[in-house]
């Protein structure tokens, strides 16, 4: 259930958890938030540092993650670089303001440790029942690398 590197909760915790929460959402009409997270350069942060300062990396994004969210939220590491965030009863504009102080914290990181990495978030605001977890997180993976297309270290946000 958890991701043996970094302390967080694993794809499969991830979904089962979110599952729950969509179909409260649902139930009691409630806004919600997924966000996808991608590091930025990371494999050229391997190939030039090494592994083991990759795996530095990692961990350091998930402290900051860990510490920089509500207690009502959760993440998750979903494999290599990439990590996921719900945010539940959150809106558009509340959505916004909180991955861009998180995106700030995480630059701010990478900053003090001279890591060559920067983040691309890609997030869909629900305020409509959506229909499975799965199809969720496929979205929010897609906005994301639209982000990375679009030049990276940047937000993308849509509310559905």
């Amino acid at each position: 259930h958890t991701d043996f590197l970094t302390g967080l909760p694993n794809r499969r915790t991830f979904i089962e958890r979110f599952s729950t929460e969509i179909e409260r959402a649902k139930r009691y009409n409630r806004t919600r938030t997924i966000a996808y997270i991608d590091v930025d350069n990371f494999k050229m942060l391997n190939d030039h540092y090494g592994h083991a300062v990759g795996d530095g990396a990692l961990q350091k994004i998930a402290a900051t993650l860990r510490g920089d969210i509500r207690k009502s939220d959760f993440v998750a590491r979903m494999g290599g670089d990439e990590f996921l965030l719900y945010l539940p009863e959150t809106n558009g504009t509340q959505a916004i303001s909180s991955l861009k102080h998180l995106q700030d914290s995480l630059n701010e990181v990478t900053k003090t440790n001279a890591l060559p990495i920067t983040f691309s978030i890609g997030a869909i605001t629900y305020v409509v029942p959506t229909s499975s977890a799965e199809e969720m997180i496929r979205t929010a993976d897609r906005i994301m690398y639209s982000a990375k297309s679009a030049g990276k270290n940047m937000i993308k946000h849509i509310n559905a």
